[in-house]
Order: structure tokens, then C-alpha cells, then sequence
């Protein structure tokens, strides 16, 4: 739940200030923006920014989780879907979670995936905060390709563990890259998942 409060500049939620933090990181990086351009962004004045977050880091950090964490509730939920239902294969699920990393790739911030990973290049705790949400991310991704595999829709000789790592790697670094930087040829989240399925097609005897 959003809390707000009211200060002399107007009503200013949690979310205002991330969506002005998100733009103003994406425009200028993160070590050029300063609370000065985020209060301004914002229409806000520095009380407020204090009284949501004790500083930068804490915005990168959090928009951090709201990124991942929202690809992770998606692999999870279509976990819990497949476990259920029994419904579903490796293409679908790759082109419904490759919808999400479009959705956060192409949103406000645009790109900020590319940025928070040259961060975490430099900053050991930022590495370590993300390097959670992956391993959550991929352990269930694991679990989808187990139900899979037991449903005779992987082929059982498969090796779980190093399918998983490479499913991850193709939902986000892959596909993020190929859609921000081929620009023209870069391709949706059906197209790409269709593109890897004819990839990985057996040739027909």
C-alpha cells in the first residue's frame, strides 16, 4: 500500500519519488544524479525525499526489488499455475515471463536493468542485493523445468541445473540486450521465444 502525507509542496507518495528517481538515473546514471535533481524531478522538496529515503542508495535499492521482485512473483505464479493445472510448456512460459521483461525494460527508466548491472560492478552490496532476487528467479525456473521434464515435455536425459541457468540468462540479459540495442531488428517477446523454438527445433527427418 502507497503511504502519503501532506507537506507544504503538495501530496508526494513513496512511488513519485521512484518514478522521478528512475528518470533522473536513467537520463544522467546514477553517480551524476544528485537528491537535488531527484527533488526537483519530483516537485518535491528534500523533507519528503527524507521521509520516504535515507538516501540514494536506498532508491536504487528499492527499485531494484520492485524490478525483480515483480519478474520473480511472474516465474512463480506460473509455477504455481503449472503445478496445478499441469498446463503449459517451455515456449509459453518463456514468452509470459519475457512480457514482464519487456514491461520493466521499456518502462519508466528505460534501460534501467543496464544501469543497476554496471553498478553492481562497482558495489559489492548491490551485487549481493540482486544476486538474491536471481537465485530466487532461477531456483523456480528450475522447479517449472522439473514439472516439465516429469511431463514428458523436456527430454528426461536434460540437465536441470545447467537448463535452468541458461533459461535465465535467455529471459533477461539476452532479450533485454537485443531489444535495446538492435533497435529495428530487435524482437517481441513472442517473436524472440518463437525465434529460439525454431532454433532448437530438431531437423525434421
Amino acid at each position: 500500500m502507497v503511504t502519503k502525507k501532506n507537506y507544504a509542496t503538495g501530496i508526494v507518495s513513496r512511488d513519485n519519488i521512484l518514478l522521478a528517481a528512475r528518470q533522473c538515473f536513467a537520463q544522467r546514471g546514477f553517480f551524476e544524479t544528485s537528491m537535488t535533481d531527484i527533488e526537483k524531478a519530483a516537485n518535491t522538496s528534500r523533507g519528503v525525499l527524507y521521509h520516504h529515503f535515507e538516501s540514494k542508495d536506498q532508491m536504487i535499492l528499492a527499485i531494484i526489488a520492485e524490478n525483480l521482485g515483480n519478474f520473480a512473483n511472474k516465474i512463480e505464479a506460473d509455477l504455481e499455475k503449472i503445478r496445478t493445472t499441469g498446463d503449459g510448456d517451455l515456449k509459453q512460459l518463456l514468452t509470459d515471463a519475457l512480457k514482464v521483461v519487456e514491461e520493466i525494460t521499456m518502462g519508466p527508466g528505460k534501460a534501467m536493468s543496464v544501469h543497476v548491472w554496471s553498478l553492481s560492478l562497482l558495489r559489492a552490496d548491490v551485487k549481493v542485493f540482486m544476486v538474491g532476487f536471481f537465485e530466487r528467479i532461477r531456483a523456480a525456473l528450475k522447479l517449472q523445468l522439473v514439472i516439465l521434464q516429469k511431463n514428458k515435455k523436456i527430454d528426461p536425459r536434460v540437465n536441470l541445473e545447467e537448463l535452468s541457468t541458461a533459461l535465465f540468462s535467455i529471459q533477461i540479459p539476452a532479450f533485454i540486450v537485443q531489444r535495446l540495442f538492435i533497435e529495428d531488428h530487435s524482437l517481441t517477446p513472442e517473436a524472440f521465444a518463437n525465434s529460439l523454438a525454431l532454433l532448437f527445433k530438431p531437423p525434421s527427418k
